[in-house]
């Protein structure tokens, strides 16, 4: 190899260095899509709508204004101009506000599951899919004061449901995400948080 060819790769080596980030065709890049609920045993209604309260909306149970921990969601869009996400898997977080010492608490969210389900709507067409939370987020508790564990059947992955078919949310495209509980959830589960993240690939303009 000459000097000249040597030079040439050299430049085209550096060259790939500085570039990719920019495409003209946009980015596909891993996304979470996430919103937040608190448990209300005190409202008259027992549904809760997600992702229809963006960040720095009111939180309709707290009254607060809702922050980045609790939602990625900007405004009441659905999806932003210039965006498509493939929903492969959906996640569940769930924070306890306070947990009792004898276990009663865990007891009660894991009914709590047993009672409640997700249902993801898109504007205009049916219902994407209904589920049990149980199916969603199920794992053994322990008792703190005995140590015994109650064993439950465990879910294909904890916390991680993934999809069989994606769901697509293209471009401004309005859903929303419905728990609904049966059964009002115990008043030791007041204002405990539960997350949903709609998780997969997503297309944007660069």
């Amino acid at each position: 190899m000459n000097q000249a060819e040597e030079r040439a790769q050299f430049v085209e080596a550096m060259n790939n260095l500085t570039s990719g980030t920019y495409k003209a065709q946009g980015d596909l890049i891993d996304f979470t899509l996430y919103d937040s609920m608190y448990v209300d045993n005190a409202t008259p209604t027992l549904n809760q709508q997600l992702f229809v309260n963006g960040l720095g909306q009111t939180d309709p149970v707290t009254g607060n204004r809702k922050v980045l921990s609790d939602t990625n969601m900007r405004g009441r869009v659905g999806i932003p101009q210039g965006q498509k996400l493939m929903v492969k898997f959906i996640k569940t977080f769930y924070h306890f506000e306070t947990v009792d010492a004898d276990g009663t608490t865990l007891l009660a969210f894991y009914d709590m599951l047993a009672e409640t389900t997700v249902n993801i709507r898109i504007e205009g067409k049916d219902t994407y899919g209904v589920w049990g939370l149980d199916e969603m987020l199920n794992f053994p508790i322990s008792n703190a004061s005995t140590g015994a564990t109650q064993i439950s059947t465990q879910g294909k992955a904890v916390g991680v449901y993934p999809l069989e078919l994606p769901i697509v949310l293209a471009s401004l495209t309005s859903f929303e995400l419905t728990i609904t509980h049966d059964v009002a959830p115990a008043a030791a589960l007041q204002d405990d948080k539960l997350k949903i993240g709609l998780c997969g690939v997503l297309g944007r303009l660069s």
